[in-house]
């Protein structure tokens, strides 16, 4: 339910449930309403403050690269006009930066066109006029001074100017509470701009003459007669969630119209929601059946393998003993088929004898003949040295008894230990571990194995590309050691099968 909520939620932020053009002639018949019932701080003209050629430079350094003029010369290249100027802005800033060393050593006063031509601000970005205000003593009236000349100050150095000479001239103290991104609205001309502590309208009527003019109003004011209604706006972050941006100010649903839409369609998105969940369980019953399908077709067979093989498998077990007895009077060659036709016979009999006990375990009519073993040590010992195999082995150092059926631990290890040399690489470890309640029986190689998890390995029918048996005897030693109240844990790198039993018998 919190899921269907947070995603209602967030469709109606986003507008999923509304048409654009609906919703751009709401907000803006809001603003025109807040602008209608709401008395402007200020207006600003951008264009007559920073009304002298390349003045606007001031709000943003980008403003002062120009674009070549090709029409000033038919037979040049666009790169030689290029050169041209800024070769002119070099000579230009450097007769500037000379007359305004002359002016602060004292040497000769400002010429009358100083603020009149750009370069404003110099190669280490401190406006002009900023610089001269540092000199105080060579001003007649200071603070007149940097009155007359505020236009010529960086908006990221009025407010520092501005408190220092107590200077309460509304539209500048508005501009210099912006930041780099507001300065940037203003200059593309943004429709509206919100800052934190004011919003600014472009005037529509003075756009012919005055393409920069915004009249300001308070923020909070125009926050607060948009949530009276059914909207919120916000200045625009980087990936925001907006029903409409205009300049760039970002405008969403309130708490309230976000409920009461979720409200009038609840019903319909429930119905949705419960349509797909219904779907996907559908699917997964689907595949549940399909999977026990699969199942019973393989234990259908296992029946009938285990059942129609036992005997043909027998009688030919005899005739291969029988051949055996004989084979010192055959000749290498037929020994060698003798052999081979013996290791496919018995191997035909083990997936035979595979699949009953996997059927018995399936049926759970697998009986346990539980009997003390004295010493496990010994008992670990004398199966590695049946096994015929490279195994070695470490044996607990204080020896213990352990109360368990031996046909079934000894099938448990002899699969593990099969598959260790079959899957993994050797060498190939038994180690032995205990504490006072628990003995760890642990087999241990150091192959890489591809399956995750002991989930994956003990499905039945489950094996690996490299596998020559049936994917069941993992399946089949879980299911013993669920019976014995014992656990079988997995581990990769390398790969380690640990089998914990409960510890009951005498030291």
């Amino acid at each position: 339910m919190l899921i269907y909520i947070y995603w209602a939620q967030s469709a109606t932020q986003r507008g999923l449930f509304f048409s654009n053009e609906n919703l751009s002639s709401e907000i803006h018949d809001t603003i025109t309403q807040f602008r209608l019932t709401s008395k402007p701080l200020a207006e600003i003209n951008f264009s007559e403050i920073y009304g002298n050629s390349g003045q606007f430079q001031i709000l943003h350094p980008l403003l002062s690269i120009k674009k070549p003029n090709l029409a000033s010369c038919k037979n040049c290249s666009e790169k030689q006009i290029e050169s041209e100027e800024t070769r002119d802005a070099i000579t230009f800033a450097k007769d500037k930066r000379r007359q305004l060393e002359f002016f602060l050593s004292g040497s000769a006063p400002l010429p009358n066109d100083f603020f009149l031509k750009p370069p404003f601000a110099d190669q280490q970005g401190s406006s002009y006029a900023y610089l001269i205000s540092m000199y105080p003593t060579l001003l007649e009236d200071e603070k007149a001074w940097v009155e007359e000349h505020l236009s010529y100050f960086k908006i990221s150095e009025l407010k520092e100017v501005l408190q220092k000479y107590q200077i309460d001239d509304l539209k500048f103290l508005i501009l210099s509470r912006f930041s780099e991104l507001e300065v940037e609205s203003v200059i593309r001309g943004e429709e509206v701009i919100l800052t934190s502590d004011y919003v600014l309208f472009k005037d529509q009527d003075r756009l012919g003459f005055s393409p920069l003019s915004y009249l300001v109003y308070s923020a909070a004011e125009f926050n607060q007669a948009v949530k009276n209604g059914k909207f919120e706006v916000s200045p625009e972050i980087e990936n925001g969630t907006c029903i409409l941006k205009i300049g760039n100010s970002c405008w969403t649903y309130n708490s309230r119209q976000t409920q009461a839409y979720f409200y009038r369609y609840s019903f319909t998105i429930i119905l949705l929601i419960g349509l797909f969940l219904f779907s996907l369980l559908g699917f997964y019953i689907k595949s549940l059946y399909e999977k026990n399908k699969a199942q019973l077709k393989h234990r259908l067979s296992l029946q009938v393998l285990s059942h129609e093989f036992r005997t043909p498998v027998s009688a030919m077990l005899l005739l291969i003993e029988q051949m055996t007895s004989k084979q010192n009077k055959l000749d290498p060659e037929t020994q060698d088929l003798v052999v081979r036709l013996s290791a496919e016979v018995f191997r035909m009999q083990r997936i035979i004898e595979v699949s009953k006990t996997y059927l018995q375990t399936e049926s759970h009519r697998v009986q346990f003949n539980n009997v003390e073993i004295p010493s496990i040590n010994n008992w670990i010992s004398d199966f590695v040295l049946d096994s015929n195999k490279d195994i070695s082995s470490e044996l607990l150092t204080e020896d213990h008894s352990l109360i368990v059926d031996p046909f079934w631990l000894k099938f448990i290890l002899s699969n593990l230990v099969q598959n260790a040399f079959i899957h993994g690489k050797p060498p190939v470890v038994i180690k032995l571990q205990k504490n006072k309640t628990q003995l760890k029986i642990l087999v241990q190689d150091n192959g890489k194995n591809e399956f995750e998890s002991l989930e994956q390995m003990t499905e039945a029918f489950v094996k690996s590309p490299r596998s020559q048996g049936m994917g069941l005897g993992l399946n089949m030693i879980l299911f013993i050691v669920d019976q014995w109240g014992a656990r079988l844990l997995f581990s990769k790198n390398p790969t380690v099968f640990t089998l914990i039993l409960p510890l009951r018998g005498k030291n």
